[in-house]
C-alpha cells in the first residue's frame, strides 16, 4: 500500500519536525539541518551552501562529484520529504573516523504508487585545527529492502 501525497507546503520543515520531538537537537548539527531544510525547500544554492567544493553524492541516479555535479544533477529538484521516519538522523560513531563525522537517517518514501524505504548518510568533515564538524562532503543513500518499514510498527 502506498503512503498518500502530502501536499508540500502542509508538511513542517526538518528542522520543526526535530523541535517537536523528545530528542536532544543539539545532536544533529546546523549545517545539516540548514542543508536538510534546503533541500526540502528546493534551494540548491543554499543546500551547496553547506557542502565543500569536492562534495562526492552517490545514489539511484549515479555518481556526481564536485558542486557543480551535485548541483546539476540532484539539488536542482526539492528533496522528497518522508512519509515515515524508520530511524531518526542521528551520528554513527562505527562509522565515523578522526577526520570526518558520519550521521545517518533511514525513512520511507513515497514514489508514485510505490514505497521506497531510504538509508542516507551524510558525511561532515572535520576542521584540522579545531577537530568541530565542518561542511558537507559526502551524501549517500541507497534503497533498503522494502519489509524494514514494518519493523517497529
Amino acid at each position: 500500500m502506498c503512503t498518500p501525497r502530502i501536499p508540500k507546503e502542509a508538511l513542517p520543515s526538518f528542522t520543526q519536525m526535530r523541535a517537536s520531538t523528545d530528542e536532544e537537537p543539539s545532536a544533529v548539527p546546523p549545517v545539516l539541518l540548514k542543508f536538510l531544510d534546503a533541500r526540502q525547500a528546493g534551494d540548491p544554492d543554499l543546500a551547496a551552501a553547506v557542502c565543500t567544493d569536492d562534495v562526492m553524492m552517490s545514489g539511484p541516479l549515479g555518481v556526481f562529484t564536485g558542486i557543480e555535479q551535485v548541483k546539476y544533477h540532484a539539488f536542482s529538484v526539492p528533496a522528497q520529504p518522508p512519509a515515515q521516519v524508520l530511524l531518526a538522523l542521528q551520528k554513527q560513531p562505527q562509522l565515523s573516523s578522526p577526520t570526518e563525522a558520519v550521521y545517518a537517517r533511514e525513512y520511507e518514501v513515497a514514489v508514485g504508487e510505490e514505497s521506497v524505504v531510504l538509508r542516507q548518510e551524510f558525511v561532515l568533515r572535520r576542521d584540522p585545527t579545531s577537530g568541530q564538524e565542518g561542511l558537507l562532503c559526502q551524501i549517500r543513500f541507497h534503497r533498503l529492502p522494502v519489509w524494514l518499514r514494518r519493523v517497529g510498527m
